[in-house]
């Protein structure tokens, strides 16, 4: 009886062996899982101006001395950039300090001529600044701006009412140049005047020494002032001219009157 227990026993532990074994071999199916696929990271850059040569502080911007570069977005966020730094270049423009080669250019770096520091940038160590009004015909379009040079002339026997030669028969109409060959610093906007009609006046800002400033005002003293763009220091002889270059036939006539001439 007990033998038949034992292999009763020994039965089913074969039998459960073989159960195990058998269930073993098939696999679980596995749970699927979804995979989201993230695009690939693309690379950030920025485009910024950098100095190809030496540049001087005061200098003018010109488009040859600054080259475009792109930046990664970690090399420009080293530099305190955080975006594209090209800015609009103004032939008028100075630079506010030394660029040395490879130095980036970002716009503060620039000096634009309406801000206050452009004349102190501009300006030569033994100059002043000396502003002289214009008609704003001079200046549309461009015939006079910011670094260019004109000739200060003087124009005398000439009424501000009128520049008619009937009207001042005892004056003599001469013109002469003051200066010549002045740059011009920048240009100021113009100024309205009300009086009997008005008027408006644009002033250059002329850079000259403290003796030309002297000549100048003594010549708004006794004569009008007109502002031509420059025709050279070698032609400032030509700029001489009287009432007798326009008409050929007058002739001053001299009027004795007891101690005192007249020119007619």
């Amino acid at each position: 009886m007990r033998s038949k227990l034992l292999m009763i026993m020994a039965i089913i532990a074969i039998g459960a062996g073989l159960a195990g074994i058998f269930f073993s071999g098939e696999k679980t199916p596995e749970p699927k899982v979804s995979v989201v696929k993230t695009p690939p990271h693309e690379s950030v850059f920025y485009k910024v101006f950098r100095a190809g040569s030496l540049i001087k502080r005061g200098a003018h911007v010109h488009r040859e001395d600054l080259e475009i570069v792109r930046l990664s977005e970690s090399e420009a966020r080293q530099h305190g950039i955080d975006g594209d730094s090209l800015f609009q270049l103004n032939p008028q423009a100075v630079y506010r300090a030394n660029q040395n080669p490879g130095d980036f250019v970002l716009r503060q770096d620039i000096v634009l001529p309406d801000e206050p520091e452009f004349i102190g940038l501009t300006i030569a160590p033994d100059c002043v600044p000396y502003p002289v009004a214009v008609d704003p015909d001079a200046v549309v379009g461009g015939i006079i701006r910011s670094g260019s040079y004109v000739d200060v002339l003087a124009l005398t026997g000439v009424s501000n009412r009128t520049s008619e030669l009937r009207h001042l028969p005892a004056k003599n109409i001469t013109i002469n140049p003051v200066l010549t060959h002045i740059r011009v610093l920048k240009i100021e906007p113009g100024e309205h005047k009300i009086g009997d009609r008005e008027k408006v006046q644009d002033h250059l800002i002329l850079e000259v020494t403290r003796k030309q400033v002297a000549k100048l005002m003594v010549a708004r003293q006794i004569a009008r002032l007109e502002v031509y763009q420059s025709a050279g220091v070698a032609s400032a002889k030509e700029l001489r001219a009287n009432a007798g270059d326009v008409l050929p036939d007058f002739k001053a006539v001299k009027e004795l009157r007891a101690n005192e001439i007249v020119v007619k």
